[in-house]
């Protein structure tokens, strides 16, 4: 059975996990480049000149919507963390890296 810290534990790692893919464009843009792999692309809206997300692939949708892609991550996740428990540390500390290293490079 399992606990209701590690409960809550796997819960943030598995929407920080999703955030990231979703959102977040990494080192030297390693995730962007990811999402643009998996057919999500950027326009630029004309009467906004806001930059739009949309995607091409069904793969492509998942990587667009943080709901969606955390509703599909949560079997691989669950089947990993059954096996591997230690792999929650692993993902707090990517997640963690990943956001130091962005906010280096974008200085």
């Amino acid at each position: 059975m399992i606990t209701h810290e590690a409960f809550v534990a796997y819960s943030l790692a598995l929407w920080a996990t999703s955030y990231i893919l979703v959102f977040e464009d990494g080192p030297w843009g390693l995730l962007k480049k990811l999402r643009s792999f998996v057919g999500v692309y950027y326009t630029v809206a004309t009467a906004t000149k806001a930059s739009v997300r949309q995607a091409e692939t069904m793969v492509g949708k998942l990587f667009n919507c943080p709901i969606c892609l955390s509703v599909w991550l949560c079997v691989p996740m669950y089947i990993v963390l059954l096996y591997f428990p230690w792999v929650i540390y692993a993902l707090g500390g990517v997640g963690l890296i990943i956001t130091l290293m962005e906010f280096m490079h974008s200085r």
